[in-house]
């Protein structure tokens, strides 16, 4: 018979058993409330230990023993019903099991049909399938019911401390209506029948503290209902199948500890959500690490394993971010993404893919890889297969497999972007752009960094495109690859401001009919042949453009290492050698002005009389123009240029036979030549158009500059221009043509880079040298210095405030000082002389240079002696005959 004793209001059992055939203890009346069992106690029922079916708010305080005898329903430690009408949210009990109390069922260690509190310090069990196999739950259209375990609540909280025991087959704490889980102690379902170590058919939260155990076939699942998951440091989630499977609801994860699957996967989420792995936090699957088919933000700075599959998969839009310290490995890929929506990857970490992928991309979006990232793959160290896909590496990414896959590879086609300090290695492909051989998949490659196919069987590529693209490589940038460094199948842009190298091709134009473009930089390289794809004379031609640099650039073996391009296109501004030989068909042409071009071979690249090099016929110069140098390396002994019927330009020697070009047939100029530093320059003569006056803004050439524009002045100052006469001139008609015929002044004359390009002034523009003006015309030596015949010209000259000096091309000439010739020009303002000569009267310059020029102007034969011996000193110095410095005929080429 039970023995027990009132104190305080509060129903006592000590130190004795109460036994009872059906419940041993059943609390009917709020006289039996509070209830505690007290150390020693142990109350044991032939159904349940203690039980109730009424809807107040019981409170039980256990340090004893609750057992239940039976094997049928109702055989529970302790089982609280809610009375008929009793709303499920209704709280119903609150179980205070202490450290020295055990509560033991068959079906449930405790049951709460409604909601209620549960403070475990001690054990709770049930034993419920442990002999057979049984499921603790039903499950139907969506509903989990459950039917026993050590802890069912209909909703509220459970609180398992540190050292205590939560034990079951089947579940062993199952809360719903969002219940809450708090374990810092053991929590074990160890049947292999639906055994959950933490059930939420609503959702709720879970918090593993440090040193807390959470296992089952499924260590936490939870159905339908947002739900949190905190796993801290220390703290271990553990399941055969699931670590953590949150079904048909969003997850919010925080795990610092270990979550694990000795099976399947670690965490899986049906509808998604947010996972955080803080550094030191482990989540590691048999398959699979993380497996989600909703929207995930992943966040870690841990570790993501899965052993056999995959790292991490998400079949929804993604956002992935893996810390310095965070490691993502799977046995295929390291991550994969998919469904079809796009995400965002970005990694500072690593990421792993053993055998497949380091970052699969199904669905398109952008891989971010930071300059701390690395990512591995065998295959392909990232693969995308949507045509929207991104990817800017600043860190590693590489690939292992011989003869398939690549570092990075687009499927689909999209965007590689290898920033600096990037490095995109593999051992075929660098980037690949495309799949088949068939399909035409376009994309853009800008590389900044290395990009390497570290090739061992000789038919890999550091980058490949099959279809439209462009590829950019920046200075300093390398591009290398086993047998090619570019391969391009369809129109391709590829600018290389860097290094590009391979075996047999730097880059190699597969397939005929389509117009490439190479566009090259001053100090750019190329290692291996560079083959355009098609045959010269093609109506569809691959075209080599030479930009501007800070330095001048070299094509040294056109037509050997340089082959199948129908035209080589100099930008405006643009300095080049040009080696080797081009062929008939080939064109070269100068785009804007400023532009100089030195053929290294002139004789292999001019079609000559006789056959040089390796062809005959001419090939065609277009767009030669006013500020347009073509310098025929090595050749001195020129005695004429002159452009015949066609427009073929002749260039006749003193020895040897003479060499031609065709013209665009367009230009209509007159050219001119002179020889300097061993060579011999060809331009077209004209003072204005071309010749480059410094500015606040750089170099501009003359014909650009504006009344009101600002140049700068020898001094440094910045001043802007009051008025710009202008003059075209047919010297032929002239009736003293020597008055107004150019005055040609070769490039380093007066030293270096002054000036930087040949420049012509009109014979009474003075130079400022020795604090002196001195007219061109009074240097002229018939080498560096000379007056050219010229058909029309036209002049400018540019007038400011004041008398001063400018650089044009460098060198310091005078601005315009009105000494009454301003109507020689066409916009003086006054009557326009009929045929101006520029030198006006005599007296009227005297009076107007002594009281208002920059310097004195010079005129004596004791000034200019001085400066003329410094001019053929530096007239050998650049190689020319040391013949006395006699002036030499005028030397003319006339269309």
């Amino acid at each position: 018979m039970p023995v027990g004793f009132r104190k305080r209001r509060r129903l006592w059992v000590t130190g004795t058993t109460i036994a009872g055939t059906s419940g041993a203890i059943l609390l009917v009346t709020t006289v039996q409330n509070p209830l505690s069992i007290a150390a020693g106690g142990y109350v044991l029922g032939s159904s349940y230990a203690i039980g109730s079916n009424t809807s107040l708010d019981w409170t039980i305080t256990n340090a004893g023993t609750l057992q239940s005898g039976g094997t049928g329903a109702l055989s529970d430690g302790i089982v609280l019903e809610a009375g008929a009408g009793t709303s499920s949210t209704a709280v119903i009990g609150y179980i205070d099991n202490t450290r020295y109390g055990a509560i033991h069922g068959y079906d449930t260690g405790v049951w709460m049909q409604a909601a209620g509190t549960v403070l475990n310090q001690g054990t709770i069990t049930s034993i419920y399938g442990k002999n057979a196999s049984k499921f603790g739950y039903s499950y139907s259209a969506g509903v989990f019911t459950p039917l026993a375990g050590a802890v069912l609540l209909g909703g509220g909280s459970v609180t398992n401390a540190a050292s205590a025991l939560i034990s079951s087959y089947v579940e062993a704490v199952n809360v719903g209506e969002a219940g809450t889980v708090l374990n810092a102690g053991t929590i074990q379902a160890t049947g292999s029948h639906g055994a959950f170590g933490v059930v939420l058919p609503a959702g709720g939260t879970v918090v593993n503290q440090a040193g807390g155990t959470i296992s089952g076939m499924d260590a936490i699942l939870a159905f339908a209902g947002d739900t949190s998951v905190t796993n801290a440091a220390g703290g271990t989630i553990a399941g055969s199948n699931f670590g953590i499977d949150v079904i048909n609801a969003t997850a919010t994860l925080l795990n610092g500890g270990v979550v694990s699957s000795g099976a399947r996967t670690a965490i899986g989420l049906g509808q998604g959500g947010i996972v955080s792995n803080i550094a030191g936090g482990t989540i590691a699957g048999a398959e699979y690490g993380l497996y989600a088919n909703g929207p995930v933000t992943l966040m870690n700075a841990g570790s993501i394993i899965g052993t056999s599959q995959v790292g991490a998969v998400v079949l929804a839009a993604a956002t992935i971010s893996n810390a310095a310290a965070g490691f993502i490995a799977g046995h295929y890929d390291g991550i994969y993404v998919g469904g079809s929506a796009a995400s965002t990857i970005t990694n500072s970490g690593t990421l792993l893919g053993i055998a497949g992928d380091g970052v699969g991309v199904g669905a398109g979006g952008t891989v971010v890889n930071t300059s701390n990232g690395t990512i591995t793959g065998h295959a392909f160290g990232i693969l995308g297969v949507h045509a929207a896909d991104t990817v800017t590496n600043a860190g590693t990414i590489v690939s292992g497999q011989t003869r398939y896959g690549a570092g990075v590879g687009l499927t689909a086609g999209g965007i590689v972007t290898n920033q600096f300090g990037g490095y995109i290695g593999a051992q075929w492909k660098g980037v690949q752009i495309g799949a088949s051989y068939t399909a035409s998949i376009g994309g853009t490659v800008v590389n900044d960094g290395t990009i390497i196919a570290r090739d061992v069987s000789g038919n890999g590529a550091g980058v490949w495109i099959h279809g439209p693209g462009l590829v950019v490589n920046a200075p300093g940038a390398a591009i290398v690859g086993g047998a090619d460094g570019v391969v391009a199948y369809y129109q391709t842009t590829l600018v290389n401001q860097g290094t590009i190298s391979g075996g047999e091709n730097a880059f190699i134009a597969v397939k005929a009919g389509f117009a490439d473009r190479l566009i090259v930089s001053p100090g750019a390289e190329f290692q291996g042949l560079v083959n355009g794809g098609n045959a010269i004379g093609s109506a569809v031609y691959t075209t080599l453009e030479l930009t501007t640099g800070a330095s001048a650039g070299t094509i040294a073996g056109f037509g050997t290492q340089f082959v199948n391009i129908g035209k080589i296109e100099l930008d405006a501004g643009a300095t080049w050698s040009l080696g080797g030989s081009v062929a008939t068909g080939q064109i070269i042409q100068f785009d804007g002005t400023g532009t100089s071009l030195t053929l290294l071979n002139p004789t292999q690249v001019a079609g000559t009389v006789v056959s040089f090099g390796s062809f005959s016929g001419l090939p065609t110069l277009t767009g030669f123009g006013i500020g347009d140098t073509l310098v025929l390396a090595g050749v001195t002994d020129v005695t004429g240029v002159t452009v015949g019927s066609g427009s073929v330009l002749s260039i006749t020697q003193a020895s040897g036979p003479a060499m031609y070009l065709q013209l665009d047939g367009t230009d209509g100029q007159t050219l001119a030549f002179s020889t300097t530093d061993g060579a011999t320059d060809i331009t077209v003569a004209c003072f204005a158009e071309g010749t480059r006056i410094t500015t606040p803004r750089g170099a501009i050439a003359v014909e650009r500059l504006r009344e009101g524009n600002a140049v700068l002045t020898a001094s440094g100052a910045s001043h802007p221009i009051q008025w710009i006469g202008r003059r075209t001139l047919d010297c032929r008609r002239h009736p003293a043509p020597d008055r107004v015929k150019p005055i040609l002044i070769a490039r380093h004359a007066f030293g270096h880079n002054r000036p930087k390009r040949p420049l012509r002034l009109s014979p009474d523009h003075s130079i400022f040298i020795d604090d002196l003006l001195i007219p061109a015309k009074l240097l002229v030596n018939g080498t560096t210095v000379m007056q050219v015949d010229v058909g029309t010209i036209t002049y400018y000259h540019l007038e400011l405030a004041h008398h001063d000096v400018v650089l044009a091309e460098g060198l310091p000439t005078e601005t315009y000082l009105e000494t009454g010739g301003r109507s020689a020009f066409e916009n003086g303002g006054a009557a326009t002389q009929l045929h101006p000569d520029f030198t006006p009267d005599e007296a009227r310059v005297a009076m107007v240079w002594r009281n208002f020029a920059y310097a004195p102007l010079v005129g004596s034969e004791e000034q200019l002696n001085p400066i003329r011996a410094r001019l053929a000193s530096q007239a050998a110095m650049l190689g020319y005959p040391t013949d006395g410095m006699k002036p030499r005929r005028s030397r003319t080429a006339a269309a």
